[in-house]
Order: structure tokens, then sequence, then C-alpha cells
């Protein structure tokens, strides 16, 4: 039978399916093609890989990604005296939990990492002041083996959905220059949950792609974290700030529109069309562009280390002192030195820098 496997789901241009990278990235002795440099789009070879959630209740949470998701939990422990400078990392003795979601590859690979809170901390996108619609770090994403089954689950669990799975497709999308893939049509299917401290999580099933089943290649109902989305009214800002920083250029560009299905799982303005692009190869990022809305009538959602929900991405990169001339070349400021414990590391080097919709980054070097 023919199928499309994950290997082939590259640059698809829809929420939780244009991440679907795992084949291709890791870290270099796990993945020697993946540092060959030959991508023109990511010439950094930089991934989005382990995301922070900051989280009030850190059992809540585990259940939900564990427990409900089927995920790995790896390491729990507390900050140790030497943890990074960033406003908002905390005291010492903060717990975090660290789960495994990629089964196959490196475990930083599509980690998330859970913060425990501040005892009064606020969301980092409070409801319903945020909506999907403002410009923000907004949302995880993953695949599930059966979408009806995965909704199923997390509503008999009590997690807040938006709404029922809902189909929408992408036909005919073509490349930008520099990406890999060729033009294709995909149809999925959709739905979004809130987790127990506030962050989007969107679970997409792949229907098909130029016709063609995709093979599951996973042991349990959802695939490992696979990416996340941020959201703008105006992509440019954030191509620049991208390209700056880690030498990104932009892989794709698809509009969804006249599709009232998309809307409804997406809980936006019924008929408002919106945007993905992608900000280059293996990079695991989504842009996800609000056409007609005036950017300076909505407000923009900055995340931070001391509140909760979705707080900072982990970015790795060949060569984080690369990164650093880059930044300071942008006249870019270096918010904080180190990085947040990985499974190996308690601390290492890293800087933290904040992108053009007030997202947080933190990145960090494969060899430091």
């Amino acid at each position: 039978m023919s199928y499309v496997s994950r290997r082939h789901v590259l640059g698809l241009g829809a929420a939780a399916v244009t991440s679907a990278l795992f084949s291709r990235i890791g870290f270099a002795s796990e993945e020697p093609h993946f540092v060959d440099k030959r991508w023109p789009t990511n010439p950094l070879n930089a991934i989005g890989c382990i995301n922070t959630v900051v989280t009030r209740d850190l059992d809540a949470s585990l259940r939900f990604y564990c427990d409900l998701l089927g995920y790995e939990l790896l390491k729990r422990s507390t900050l140790g005296a030497k943890r990074p400078t960033v406003e908002g990392v905390g005291d010492l003795g903060r717990r975090y939990a660290l789960v495994r979601t990629n089964p196959n590859g490196s475990p930083e690979i599509g980690m998330v990492r859970l913060l425990e809170s501040p005892a009064e901390a606020r969301p980092n996108r409070p409801r319903p002041d945020a909506t999907i619609e403002n410009p923000g770090l907004c949302a995880l994403s993953l695949m599930s083996r059966d979408i009806a089954a995965s909704h199923e689950r997390l509503v008999r669990a009590g997690i807040e959905v938006v709404s029922e799975p809902y189909y929408y497709n992408h036909l005919k999308m073509v490349p930008l220059p520099g990406a890999r893939y060729q033009s294709r049509d995909i149809h999925v299917k959709t739905f979004v949950s809130y987790a127990p401290s506030t962050e989007q999580v969107f679970f997409t099933q792949v229907l098909d792609i130029d016709g063609r089943p995709m093979k599951w290649e996973y042991p349990g109902l959802h695939s490992p974290v696979m990416g996340r989305g941020v959201v703008t009214a105006d992509k440019w800002p954030l191509r620049q700030f991208y390209g700056a920083v880690f030498g990104l250029m932009p892989d794709r560009d698809a509009t969804v529109w006249g599709q009232p299905s998309f809307n409804r799982l997406m809980g936006s303005t019924p008929d408002r069309p919106m945007m993905f692009g992608g900000m280059g190869d293996g990079f695991n990022m989504e842009v996800w562009e609000w056409r007609h809305i005036d950017p300076a009538s909505v407000r923009v959602f900055p995340t931070s280390l001391d509140r909760l929900g979705y707080a900072a991405v982990t970015v790795l990169v060949d060569d984080l002192d690369e990164v650093r001339r880059r930044v300071k070349t942008a006249r870019i400021p270096v918010l904080g030195e180190g990085a947040l414990p990985t499974l190996d590391r308690e601390f290492q080097p890293g800087i933290y820098v904040r992108g053009a919709v007030g997202e947080l980054i933190e990145v960090i070097g494969r060899n430091t």
C-alpha cells in the first residue's frame, strides 16, 4: 500500500503538521545529515527543541502530558544555586520536571520542561483577553493516530477543548526558494485543547498527502511534540528577527481561506484568513499571520518564566558564539546568561533573547 511516512511530512504548512521533522533532526552524533549544512533556509542548523511550560500544579501537568498524552517523565528535581540570570527564573529550590515526548531519538527534541510557578502567577496569555489572534508565543503542536480517540480521551478527563475535530486542507502548496520539499496537497483533521496550565495544544491527524495516507511510526496514540506556533499580525518583523539571529530564511507560505471549519477549530473570527509561514527547514516553528488585522490594533502578550503557560522555547544551534555575534550585530538585548536544566546538565552556557512578538527564547549550543 502506498503511504507517506513522517520523512515526507516536510513543510506542510498546517498547524501540528508542518513541523513533523523528527526523522531528520537531533544532535550531531545521531543525525549526521542534519549537520551537513545543505539547507539554504537554515544555515546554523537551528531547531526549536525544548518547550518550557510554567505550571501552578506540577502533578496536574504531569497527568496531562504523561497519563493522557502518553509521554514519559524522565526527571523531577529542583533548580540549583547555579541557574540562568534571566528575569523570572526564580529562587533556589524551584521545582521542575522534564518530560520526554520523542521515543525514537534525542530526548531533548520535543521535550516539555515543566517549571512550578510562583504562588500568585498569572497566565502568559490570560483569557479571554488573549485569543488565538493576539501576537505572541502561542501553542504546542503534535499529531494523533486517531483524532476522534484523542478528543474523546481529553474530554472524558475534563480537559477543555475549543471544538470537536474539524477537517480542512491546503492545496497546491509550493515551497519557497531553498526549501527541500515539493508542491503538495494535504488533508487533515485538527482540534485544540487547553492544558492544565493554560497553554494551548494542537492535535492533528493527517488524512492524506497527495492522496497517500500517512504511515504511523510511534508506539502510542500521539506523536512527539513536533512544533510550536507564534502568532503575529505582520510576519515581516518576525522574519527579520529570526533571519538576523539564526540566519533563517522562510521556506513556505500557505493560506487558509474559505474554510469555516478552520476558524471554528481555532476559535478565531469567522472568515478571517490566516497565513501559515515556515521560518526555515527543520526549525520547527510556524508563523501564524492573521491577515487583515491592523498590527497597531492588537495587544501583544510577551512571555515570562514567572507566568503560567507556555513561557519559552529552547533553540539548539551548532555555534552559540555565532548567535552571540549576530545578536550583538543586530543590537538585540541579551536578557540573561545560562540555560535551565536539560536531561544531562543542570546548567550550561546559553543566552536568553526576546523575539519580535515578545516570545522568550533560550539559545544553547550543541558542543558547549
